[in-house]
């Protein structure tokens, strides 16, 4: 009888390899993933730049009698292609002490590995780094740094000082040490997938930064070039990667502002291009019944105004719930259509989950 619970454990261990031929054994429960922040220590991707503050301006030159303050705020007058790179910099702004230059920061260098790192443009023009990073060598295009965080600062900054218009700096990498020659073919940062592996699902609420999302038309969304992802979140294609790499269930969060046919366009996206085989959770928004995000207040300022709270957030639900099924007709095995609710405010829960369409969800959170 002794021998019963080492037996147990050993057809466990047997089973769980034998599933592992057609997928990792990994637990039955997921994970949430931290949103791109500068201040995280959550590094996804070799090429850091995605994880930068976004853009803030500066004085070009040292005003002597003047101020030269940390964040002139003058970054929204500054022409810039489609994936937020200034066209021509110093940028001269009506009002301004001086000719602007723009910068991006990191303030958690303690979070990154140290070593060398390669940052690679295309483009003219000068590139200014400060903290705690060091330029090893420079040439057009490319540009070797030192990032060592035991400098103390806990912060390094990449200036863009000028930009030729016409061929203005764009397109900037900041890889790690070592992926220089691999990024373009494998994107991904080894240490957080080793993190990942237990996990048999991905919540991509954060990675989409979901809270008080601005995102409403389909052209609004995150692009694969956008010079940082610190803004509205990773790209939905990163999600999808990501999930078909690991075979990772994935579990997304619709923005509460998106219109239909934005609602519709994300879900054909996830429909075609997500393997067959996994799952996807899908919600509308997170924890709309909670006043403290944006989403909440939208729901009731746009609920009809016959309806109650917190029965004017049911009709929002409702609407995604039901792009999502006319998008995977025929389908509908892939996805598990969420409620989102708070368990411990049972009224709240039980007016949001019984208004619902019956047969329009699948599971409530």
């Amino acid at each position: 009888m002794k021998c019963i619970p080492y037996l147990f454990v050993f057809i466990s261990l047997l089973f769980c390899l034998t599933a592992a031929q057609e997928r990792y054994c990994k637990f039955n429960i997921g994970t949430n993933l931290a949103g791109p922040v500068d201040y995280g220590s959550e590094w996804p991707l070799v090429d850091i730049m995605k994880y930068c503050r976004e853009w803030i301006t500066h004085n070009s030159a040292w005003v002597e009698e003047g101020e030269n303050p940390w964040d002139t705020g003058y970054i929204n007058e500054i022409p810039a292609d489609s994936n937020g790179y200034p066209l021509q910099l110093p940028c001269t702004i009506a009002g301004a002490e001086t000719t602007q230059a723009v910068r991006g920061i990191w303030a958690n260098t303690s979070a990154l590995k140290a070593g060398n790192y390669t940052v690679l443009y295309d483009g003219e023009g000068v590139l200014d780094f400060w903290g705690d990073v060091s330029v090893i060598s420079e040439s057009p295009g490319r540009i070797v740094v030192n990032v060592n965080p035991q400098q103390g600062g806990n912060i390094m900054t990449l200036s863009i000082l000028q930009s030729t218009f016409g061929n203005h700096i764009r397109n900037i990498r900041f890889l790690m040490p070592g992926t220089e020659e691999s990024y373009q073919e494998n994107k991904w940062c080894q240490e957080w997938l080793d993190k990942l592996e237990p996990f048999k699902t991905l919540r991509f609420m954060d990675w989409f930064i979901t809270n008080n999302s601005p995102l409403k038309k389909w052209e609004d969304r995150v692009q694969l070039d956008d010079y940082t992802y610190t803004i509205n979140g990773m790209p939905y294609e990163l999600a999808i990667e990501i999930s078909n790499i690991r075979m990772s269930d994935a579990w997304i969060c619709v923005p509460h502002l998106a219109d239909s046919e934005y609602i519709r366009k994300m879900a054909e996206l996830f429909r075609d291009n997500l393997n067959p085989n996994l799952k996807i959770y899908v919600e509308y928004s997170n924890e709309i019944w909670n006043w403290m995000f944006d989403q909440t207040h939208y729901c009731y300022e746009n609920g009809p105004a016959e309806l109650e709270w917190p029965e004017r957030i049911v009709p929002f639900i409702q609407n995604c719930m039901d792009i999502w099924t006319d998008v995977f007709e025929g389908q509908l095995d892939r996805i598990v259509r969420v409620v989102g609710v708070q368990h411990a405010w049972q009224d709240v829960s039980n007016r949001i989950v019984f208004n619902m369409r019956s047969g329009s969800f699948d599971a409530f959170s």
